[in-house]
């Protein structure tokens, strides 16, 4: 719902077990660069997805030549963790959603713009009541998600609400 209510032109690499799902809300405007019904690509394009998702392509280049404006990854998975971490130390893309399963990163040219309404989400800041959580082990999904980007104060909020609701 975040993306789909956002207005922005150009492809979305999304984790491909919610790619199909994306790709239904998203197109035509938005085309998905893979999903799981990986049967539909040619090997060449499975593997490439692969190896940007491992780290070993740099996300910014693969972006530039597939026109990928978004990155839409689940960030308890290991794999989209790694690429979460290059994206966010990379200048050209910023960390624009965050929830209990999600991340989504947006070129940074993308924020000037009116129509595409995305700001910047700033980790640093970041506080429990910030979220609605849909589950009770919100918390601690978001608390991995700052500790694997090394932001420890706003990592102890979430795990401190995690602990006080008993997980």
């Amino acid at each position: 719902e975040f993306l789909k209510s956002r207005r922005f032109d150009g492809n979305v690499y999304a984790n491909y077990n919610i790619g199909g799902f994306v790709g239904c809300h998203l197109y035509p405007r938005n085309k998905i660069f893979i999903h799981s019904l990986i049967f539909w690509y040619r090997p060449e394009h499975y593997l490439l997805s692969q190896r940007v998702w491992r780290g070993e392509i740099n996300p910014g280049r693969f972006a530039d030549q597939y026109q990928v404006q978004v990155f839409l990854l689940l960030h308890h998975d290991e794999n989209d963790l790694l690429l979460s971490q290059a994206l966010q130390s990379s200048p050209q893309w910023a960390l624009v959603y965050l929830d209990e399963t999600t991340v989504v990163y947006a070129r940074r040219t993308l924020l000037s713009s009116d129509a595409s309404r995305l700001h910047e989400v700033d980790l640093k800041n970041l506080s429990p009541g910030q979220f609605e959580f849909f589950s009770r082990y919100g918390p601690y999904w978001v608390g991995n998600f700052l500790v694997a980007q090394q932001h420890w104060p706003s990592a102890k909020s979430f795990y401190e609400m995690a602990l006080s609701e008993g997980i």
